[in-house]
């Protein structure tokens, strides 16, 4: 118990999760942000891979729609029709929500809640959003093969492993550790079942936007591999520091 309590000892934070963006290039496509609630415009986000940027307009809702006509970049829009909600906090049960900062966390297109509706001003970004939201799926299946998971991201200035807590399908935890994990140290620290994946930039790759993104994930996914469970190991423990 306390090895599974020191490896999860360093939650994902905001920083994190903008790095995560950034090492599956989902920075790199620029979009608009506008988010309304009961008929009130609250933020107007500009995303680009230099950051996000705070649009001053438009400064009603009743001015979005011919504001979205003069956009250069795809307008996504999100609408609250019932009491404000909480402030966005991520569900520890959902990979989306976790693995990504705000806003790009609260665009779940197949997220059919009542209260709220999801508007894209390009069908074609649509389309591209929705095949993320697939890839993303898709990776969650292959974390979810066992009790700890762990993405590898080395392709970055800092090196980096997300580590993840499944029990019965269900995430319960995720957390980063800043060196290079292996998933033999895991399994034998652990002695549970390991699924390991290492996350690359292909080199090679000639995909540009949200295609890019989805390919890095497809490429992640193929990287999978399980450890099935062993016994604890007389070793002294690994000790994970930040």
């Amino acid at each position: 118990m306390n090895l599974f309590k020191n490896i999860f000892s360093h939650s994902l934070n905001t920083e994190c999760r903008y790095r995560f963006a950034s090492a599956i290039q989902l920075n790199q496509s620029p979009f608009l942000f506008c988010e309304t609630v009961l008929g009130n415009l609250v933020r107007v986000l500009e995303l680009k891979e230099e950051g996000c940027n705070l649009l001053l307009e438009p400064q009603r809702a009743e001015e979005m729609a011919s504001w979205v006509k003069t956009q250069n970049l795809p307008v996504v829009s999100l609408h609250h029709f019932e009491i404000p909600p909480q402030p966005f906090q991520p569900s520890p049960s959902s990979l989306w929500k976790v693995l990504l900062p705000f806003p790009w966390n609260a665009i779940n297109p197949e997220d059919t809640s009542k209260g709220k509706a999801l508007e894209f001003s390009d069908p074609l970004f649509e389309k591209d959003w929705r095949n993320l939201k697939n890839a993303f799926d898709s990776l969650e299946a292959e974390l979810k093969k066992s009790e700890i998971s762990a993405i590898l991201v080395k392709d970055s200035p800092c090196p980096m492993t997300f580590v993840f807590h499944y029990v019965r399908g269900r995430l319960m935890n995720a957390g980063i550790q800043a060196e290079v994990l292996s998933a033999e140290a895991l399994q034998k620290s652990l002695g549970t079942s390991v699924t390991f994946l290492e996350m690359k930039n292909p080199k090679e790759l000639n995909l540009l936007g949200l295609n890019a993104s989805c390919e890095i994930l497809r490429k992640t996914c193929e990287s999978s591999r399980t450890l099935l469970p062993v016994a604890l190991s007389s070793d002294p423990p690994i000790h994970f520091e930040l």
